[in-house]
């Protein structure tokens, strides 16, 4: 196409339309990408302490909850604490003490 050809009212309104459709696709993209395992350790701590609440008592597991182990992982401590961790980068972990409802770096 020659660089002084005109666009078209037809031509700008199919442009319109495919940038439209591409900001969807992104904004789907993104809003139903997978959570990071920080906002998963996140939830899964909360649904721990929910569990703890409602049943007066830590879960034994993960499956207690409803989830699976994987990147995030849970451990009942004792009666009345646990933890929740996940591996951050090659060296530390990201770890959840529920006793002081702090997260700290573990090498």
């Amino acid at each position: 196409m020659d660089g002084n050809a005109k666009v078209t009212p037809k031509r700008r309104q199919v442009r319109l339309v495919l940038l439209v459709l591409a900001a969807i696709v992104l904004i789907a993209v993104f809003w139903f990408a997978p959570s990071s395992k920080m906002d998963t350790a996140q939830r899964i701590a909360r649904e721990v302490h929910d569990f703890q609440y409602t049943h007066n008592r830590l879960p034994d597991s993960l499956t207690e909850i409803r989830e699976k182990e994987g990147a995030v992982h849970y451990q009942k401590l004792d009666e009345r604490s646990f933890k929740v961790w996940y591996q951050a980068n090659s060296d530390e972990k990201e770890v959840y003490d529920s006793l002081s409802n702090t997260w700290f770096r573990q090498p």
